[in-house]
């Protein structure tokens, strides 16, 4: 139906301009967001929304640069700030439900211990290299310009790496804190 001409090209109604967007980069889109949330009907609903966002708002009409990226970076932020909130609302779930055991002075000793199990479980899951820089940045309190220089990486490598550990970690943590 549409070439994969750019968009700026068409002299048409803001419609057929939508439209082929919309085309173009949907499914694609929808693979995507399936690589964050592991969830086809979500995956769908979240990349629908922003379809419907974008149309509402003709945002679509003022995108100036690459607008595949722009399309794909926007997915990326709707998907992760779902993840976001659904982390956060079964977070407080979770902290409802703990059950606190402590001795006569009040003292926690059982969820202590339990939590540093926790969190060594949760390290030793991790994937090799990024554990080494978890490890590095929390035991060894190095900062994380010196990993990315001791381990020759980027220095947005070493961030994300340790974005993803403690993220992973707060997950085996609340999921298992119950247990």
């Amino acid at each position: 139906m549409f070439t994969n001409r750019p968009i700026s090209t068409y002299t048409v109604s803001n419609k057929a301009i939508f439209e082929k967007l919309f085309f173009d980069y949907y499914h694609d889109l929808c693979n995507y967001a399936y690589t964050y949330l592991n969830d086809e009907m979500l995956a769908e609903d979240i990349v629908q929304s922003f379809f419907k966002e974008l149309w509402e708002k003709e945002t679509f009409l003022t995108i100036k640069k690459n607008k595949k990226s722009y399309l794909f970076k926007s997915i990326k932020n709707d998907c992760l700030d779902f993840l976001k909130s659904r982390f956060a609302q079964t977070s407080f779930e979770s902290f409802e439900n703990i059950e606190i055991e402590t001795d006569e002075s009040g003292y926690n000793y059982n969820n202590n211990e339990k939590l540093l199990m926790l969190i060594d479980e949760a390290i030793k899951q991790l994937p090799s290299k990024c554990q080494v820089i978890f490890r590095l940045s929390r035991f060894s309190e190095m900062k994380h310009k010196e990993i990315a220089e001791e381990l020759n990486l980027s220095l947005k490598t070493v961030e994300n790496q340790i974005g993803i550990a403690i993220k992973r970690i707060k997950e085996h943590i609340f999921v298992n804190l119950n247990s």
